[in-house]
């Protein structure tokens, strides 16, 4: 009878479940971890965590921390690191540099351009080189590569002065620039050749660019000239000496210049008295007019007047 009170009183004691220090686990391998709490008769659950700090598959936390009292048969979560979180990448072509730049190194990563000359405006990436669209990656563990958009490559342009047309053309269609042609007068520079450009030697341009090229076309004509000349064709007395009534002499004025021949008469008069004429000769550059008086079929002047600019 004694027994069976003993009994009832010694068996609830014997499995009512004991306490247990919760172990530091923390830092420790998930498989390790889970031996050690259930050799203390603790049930365990996993919760799947980022961790900057601990590395994929070891313990970050507990919960209850370790130290904490519990019953056997108490669950406690183990919080285990998946490692640092990551993020998918995106695709940044034909997006501004800058901008991409700084957005990235804001969030970790450690961001590299290489240059390349492009039709695309100047900082447009090209190509992204790594990591590849839609890629899982760590921030702070990852280089990115891109290959960014200088612009056209430019094109130092040479002396063009002392080039014809044609080599001037010629050298510029070759180099991917365009001609514009403007004529000048030139006294130095032969006709046909390069007088000056604009832009001028030694500039960097872009392919297509337009540069004016200045073509000589000799030097500025000149005018022709007006030269006017008076003189007076005097009557001859001693032809008439032994007359009463003075008898007319013949007088023919001969002129040559842009507009008549020397051989036609120009003008034609009689006189018994002295006159005065006047006459104009227009004379082309670098030429030289003539004029000549012949009074009753004898010659009486005859003289040669050079082209002189502006008058």
């Amino acid at each position: 009878m004694v027994s069976v009170i003993l009994a009832l009183f010694l068996i609830p004691h014997l499995l009512k479940p004991k306490d247990v220090d919760v172990p530091d686990v923390i830092g420790e391998k998930y498989e390790d971890a889970v031996e050690e709490l259930e050799n203390l008769h603790l049930q365990v659950k996993m919760e799947s965590v980022f961790s900057d700090e601990i590395a994929e598959g070891f313990v970050v936390k507990t919960d209850p921390k370790p130290g904490k009292t519990v019953k056997e048969q108490y669950v406690v979560t183990l919080f285990v690191s998946q490692g640092k979180e990551k993020e998918v990448f995106e695709d940044f072509v034909g997006k501004d540099f800058e901008q991409v730049r700084r957005l990235l190194e804001e969030r970790g990563y450690e961001v590299i351009a290489y240059d390349k000359h492009s039709e695309r405006p100047k900082g447009e990436i090209l190509n992204q080189i790594q990591p590849n669209p839609d890629q899982e990656v760590v921030p702070v563990e990852t280089k990115v590569i891109f290959e960014v958009s200088i612009g056209p490559e430019l094109i130092n342009l040479n002396n063009l002065k002392g080039m014809t047309e044609d080599e001037a053309a010629s050298y510029l269609k070759d180099k991917g620039l365009k001609m514009k042609k403007i004529e000048e007068n030139s006294d130095v520079v032969p006709k046909g050749q390069v007088i000056k450009q604009s832009p001028e030697s030694n500039t960097s341009l872009e392919k297509g660019a337009t540069v004016d090229v200045y073509i000589s076309t000799g030097p500025t004509e000149k005018p022709p000239a007006s030269h006017t000349i008076t003189f007076t064709v005097p009557y001859d007395l001693d032809e008439n000496e032994d007359d009463e009534e003075k008898v007319a002499q013949e007088v023919k004025i001969y002129i040559s210049d842009i507009d008549h021949d020397i051989t036609d008469v120009f003008q034609e008069d009689e006189i018994t008295e002295d006159k005065e004429y006047t006459i104009t000769l227009t004379i082309a550059p670098n030429d030289y007019g003539e004029y000549k008086v012949v009074r009753d079929g004898k010659l009486f002047i005859e003289k040669t007047v050079p082209y002189k600019e502006g008058e």
